[in-house]
């Protein structure tokens, strides 16, 4: 297995050797994370990797899959516009990029714990002392995401429709990472901390 990172992207919003590594982790951690679990997501429904189908409609494997995609589904739908996404034919290509954003984040998360172990703590950024680097990952890993489109190109109506869905993808994954909701103490209940999650891993 391998995965290329353009070196274009190793800067600017995504990494820079110049700030803390809690924003390179919430930014290109992320992205790299979001990665390695679609490779995952492909090499699950194939038999080694192999063109053979792995998966059949009658495998446990399959229904436990679907049963917490139509979680993502749902959860992401309250976000979006239902009708805009179910244009998509193919419900596992839905499923598949719920999972690689949910995936992508947590993996991110870890594996900026597990360095900052090895590590004296971070200085906090200017203007931004009242949050923990913890919080910081996310920010980051939240900020990465963000574009903005101009009616130049695509019209009204167009970005409109972009904008809710890309905001689904960035706040869905989110309800369901309890270090997210105990980093930023949310309520158990609220918004960002929903008492029904969605359990991926």
């Amino acid at each position: 297995m391998y995965i290329d990172v353009p070196a274009g992207i190793m800067q600017d919003t995504f990494f820079s050797n110049d700030r803390p590594q809690y924003m390179n982790y919430g930014a290109i951690g992320t992205l790299i994370g979001q990665e390695i679990n679609r490779y995952l997501a492909e090499i699950t429904k194939t038999n080694n990797g192999t063109d053979k189908d792995f998966w059949t409609t009658a495998t446990e494997m399959e229904s436990n899959y679907l049963k917490k995609g139509m979680c993502l589904m749902e959860q992401f739908y309250n976000y979006t516009n239902v009708e805009i996404i179910l244009k998509d034919d193919n419900i596992y290509n839905a499923i598949d990029s719920l999972f690689v954003n949910n995936g992508g984040l947590k993996e991110a998360y870890y594996a900026y714990n597990a360095w900052a172990k090895q590590h004296d703590v971070e200085p906090r950024l200017p203007g931004l002392q009242d949050y923990t680097p913890q919080q910081m990952i996310w920010m980051s890993a939240v900020n990465a995401q963000c574009f903005k489109l101009v009616n130049r190109y695509f019209n009204s109506s167009f970005i409109a429709e972009y904008h809710l869905i890309k905001q689904g993808q960035i706040i869905s994954p989110l309800l369901n990472l309890n270090d997210f909701s105990n980093d930023f103490r949310c309520p158990l209940g609220s918004t960002m901390n929903p008492a029904e999650k969605c359990r991926i891993f």
